[in-house]
């Protein structure tokens, strides 16, 4: 497992969207805060397809959903990038 900081945001912007991916351009500085963690593993998946990602830390209200979670869509990204099924 690896430990991840949260961040506060001491300085953001929203600026245009971006039409290449629907996001907004930033600007940004934050600060990272190591009192609070969430910790994340990746590994194969032992029984199927693909990788098997593990969260902990703090349940984020609405943060649920698999598709929006930034971590799960970057394994999946991985995935796609080196052919993992």
């Amino acid at each position: 497992m690896r430990r991840t900081p949260a961040k506060v945001n001491l300085y953001l912007t929203v600026g245009d969207l971006r039409p290449s991916d629907g996001r907004h351009n930033i600007q940004t500085i934050f600060y990272p805060y190591w009192r609070v963690t969430d910790q994340l593993a990746v590994s194969p998946n032992p029984v199927g397809k693909g990788m098997t990602l593990e969260l902990s830390g703090r349940i984020i209200p609405g943060g649920g959903n698999p598709q929006e979670n930034l971590a799960c869509r970057a394994v999946e990204a991985y995935c796609r990038k080196f052919d993992i099924p």
